[in-house]
C-alpha cells in the first residue's frame, strides 16, 4: 500500500486513495486494548482535502480500474433459473487506453479474467458450452456494473481521480496534456469511459 500511496502522491492528479479502517472496541471481559481493526473501504482524498468515502463493494470497482483487482467472488442468477451459480476470480488484469477526439478526452478500459464455478444451486448443466457462455455474458455484466458503480460516485461526485487517468493521457500525449494540464479538473469529471470486458470460466467439472 505504501508503493501505490506514493506513486499517487507524486501522479498527474496528485488525488489519491487510503483504505478505510474501523476499530471495534474490545470486549468487555478482554484488555480494552485488544481492539479489532479491519477496513470497510476507502477514503477517495482530492489532493489534500478528503472528500468521500466509498464502502467495500465500490472498492471493488475501484480496484478494476487501477488494475489491482486480485481475487472477488460473485453470485449469479440467471433470469428464469431457480438458485444461483457461485464463481471465485482467479487472475484478472486491466488496462486504461486513452484517446483524445475532437477535444473529447475518452478512456477504454480493457479488461480480462479467469473464473471458476465453485457452487450451482441451480438446475443448470454447468459443463455445457452454451450455459457457460451464457454465464459469461452476465458475469460480464456484473464486472461492469461494479465498475460503473464506483466510477459514477468518484469521477462524477467526488471528482477525484484516483484511476490513474491523469497518467495515462500524459503517456499517450505528452504535448497536448502539458498544455491542458492545468484544466484537469475541469477535464476529468466529463471524460467519458467505456469497458472492454472479456471473461474466462472454468466449471466445475473442467
Amino acid at each position: 500500500m505504501t508503493k501505490e500511496l506514493s506513486e499517487m502522491l507524486i501522479g498527474d492528479s496528485k488525488d489519491y486513495a487510503l483504505p478505510w479502517i474501523k476499530i471495534l472496541p474490545a470486549e468487555s471481559s478482554k484488555n480494552p486494548k485488544q481492539t479489532i481493526v479491519y477496513i470497510t473501504g476507502t477514503t477517495i482524498f482530492k489532493q489534500d482535502k478528503m472528500v468521500g468515502k466509498i464502502y467495500d463493494s465500490l472498492t471493488r470497482g475501484l480496484l478494476w480500474l487501477r488494475n489491482e483487482i486480485r481475487l472477488a467472488v460473485f453470485t449469479i442468477k440467471l433470469p428464469n433459473t431457480y438458485g444461483y451459480i457461485s464463481l471465485n476470480l482467479y487472475n484478472a488484469k486491466s488496462e486504461l487506453t486513452p484517446e483524445i477526439k475532437n477535444g473529447k478526452w475518452e478512456i477504454v478500459l480493457h479488461a480480462e479474467s479467469s473464473s471458476d464455478i465453485v457452487q450451482n444451486t441451480t438446475n443448470l448443466d454447468v459443463s455445457n458450452p452454451a450455459i457457460v457462455k451464457k454465464l459469461g455474458h452476465y458475469l460480464q455484466e456484473e464486472i461492469e456494473k461494479r465498475i460503473e458503480r464506483s466510477r459514477n460516485r468518484v469521477q462524477k461526485e467526488m471528482k477525484a481521480d484516483v484511476f490513474g487517468f491523469a497518467e495515462a493521457f500524459h503517456r499517450k500525449y505528452p504535448e497536448i496534456w502539458n498544455r491542458e494540464k492545468d484544466d484537469w479538473n475541469e477535464i476529468f469529471p466529463k471524460a467519458e469511459v467505456t469497458y472492454d470486458i472479456k471473461t474466462k470460466i472454468r466449471s466445475l467439472t473442467s
